[in-house]
C-alpha cells in the first residue's frame, strides 16, 4: 500500500480503475477481498510491464548507453506517482555532455 494513502482513497481509486476498464478486479466485502479472473490477468500484465521497465532501465544503465528523446507514458496518476516518478527522478538527473 502506498504510504500515507487511506483505505478509502484506495477504494475510490480502485472503483475508478474498474469503471474505466469496465470490469471488476476485486470482489470486496467487509470481511475479505477476492481477486477476480480479470483482476488476476490485469495484475499479471501490470507486473510484466513493471518488469520490462526495470529490464529496460538496467539495460541502459549497465551498458553505459544514455537514453535520450521523448518518452510518453499513459497510466493512471496513482501508478505514475508510485512507480514512474521515483524512477524518472533518478534517471533524468542532469548529465554532462
Amino acid at each position: 500500500m502506498q504510504k500515507g494513502v487511506t483505505p478509502a482513497i484506495i477504494g475510490r481509486r480502485l472503483d475508478a480503475l474498474e469503471a474505466r476498464l469496465g470490469v471488476k478486479l476485486l470482489l470486496r466485502t467487509t470481511r475479505k477481498l477476492t481477486i477476480t479472473f480479470e483482476g488476476q490477468a490485469f495484475l499479471e500484465d501490470c507486473q510484466k510491464v513493471l518488469n520490462e521497465f526495470a529490464n529496460a532501465e538496467a539495460a541502459v544503465s549497465l551498458g553505459g548507453v544514455r537514453a535520450s528523446g521523448q518518452l510518453r507514458v499513459s497510466a493512471p496518476s496513482g501508478f505514475g506517482r508510485q512507480h514512474v516518478a521515483p524512477l524518472v527522478e533518478t534517471s533524468c538527473a542532469p548529465t554532462a555532455k
